[in-house]
């Protein structure tokens, strides 16, 4: 018999597959590091694929389903990219930018119950979908649920930045844990302990260490997107790097496998975005999809003729058949 929780029907599980998700979460998951395009690594949480499917489920049936984004925050909201984050800023010769510290770390399993409870759930159905959401009683890094409960719950943070700029003229967007305010107008110095004081209202901590404020003429860059001269452009030492990689592949100086091919690929798509009539970008894309092709196709034959070999090995003393 299928388990059936805030109306969803989990069929896909057993049982014991189940309450042993909502007993232990720590027993699905699987952490790994990615490394930051500014330099270090990120640490992932990856659910396995029962976990994966449930939190997928929780995703589309109930969160995008009692979400209204404010027009303000940009990260993972459907129909939206990066670009859009950074695009209300473009003609602003004055820019603030921070984030906050330990984002998804700080949200804890307490805030996620309490939305469930607030989007109308018992007490009991409440506390099953923040175990499912949550990891160690945060919300983890890797989790499908994780952007949009975060979202959620910092509604009334976007809500309180943007009655602070509203007051002051000054444009305000968020995505994820970036924060980018900017102006027409001088921005005061006083705006870093301005936002720094309504974070931590929302017991939040703002990262100094990522915190900078630009005035005219300066070098700007946005979530990663350089807007220094008035346009969207993708910044020069991270095109560099990318021509490096994408000399490596032409010459076949590496070997690239499809794991790196596909690293490859998601930074070029990643650039299209800023930069979609780049010809060095669309030239690169075909390459490393041609490569993608061609390392399949070579797979594909090794691996029939490993399996013809095993086909065809001889038996232990004896001779080829």
């Amino acid at each position: 018999m299928s388990i059936c929780i805030a109306g969803l029907k989990i069929s896909f599980l057993s049982n014991t597959e189940f309450y042993s998700i909502v007993k232990d979460t720590t027993r699905h998951y699987k952490t790994f590091r990615l490394r930051k395009r500014s330099g270090g690594y990120r640490c992932i949480q990856a659910p396995n694929i029962g976990l994966s499917i449930l939190q997928k489920m929780i995703l589309e049936h109930i969160l995008y389903a009692n979400y209204m984004p404010p027009k303000n925050c940009t990260g993972f909201i459907r129909n939206k990219n990066i670009t859009d984050n950074v695009r209300p800023h473009l003609n602003n010769p004055y820019v603030f930018k921070t984030d906050i510290k330990d984002f998804f770390s700080s949200i804890k399993e307490h805030l996620v119950k309490q939305l469930f409870l607030d989007l109308g759930f018992d007490n009991q159905t409440s506390k099953v979908l923040s175990r499912i959401c949550c990891l160690y009683g945060v919300l983890p890094q890797g989790a499908a649920t994780s952007p949009m409960i975060s979202n959620m719950i910092f509604l009334d943070l976007d809500k309180a930045i943007q009655h602070y700029c509203s007051g002051r003229n000054y444009i305000y967007t968020r995505y994820a844990d970036d924060i980018t305010i900017s102006s027409n107008e001088m921005i005061d110095k006083s705006i870093c302990d301005d936002i720094d004081n309504i974070l931590k209202i929302h017991n939040l901590t703002i990262n100094k260490k990522k915190t900078h404020l630009y005035g005219p003429g300066a070098k700007k860059i946005i979530t990663g997107i350089s807007i220094a001269s008035g346009q969207m452009k993708i910044p020069r030492l991270y095109k560099r790097q990318l021509r490096y990689e994408i000399n490596a592949l032409k010459t076949k100086k590496y070997n690239f496998d499809e794991g790196m091919l596909l690293s490859l690929n998601g930074k070029l798509c990643y650039c299209r975005q800023i930069e979609p009539d780049s010809k060095f970008v669309n030239r690169a894309l075909k390459l490393v999809k041609v490569e993608l092709v061609r390392l399949k196709r070579q797979n594909k034959v090794e691996q029939d003729t490993l399996s013809k070999w095993r086909g065809s090995s001889p038996k232990i003393g004896g001779g080829w058949e």
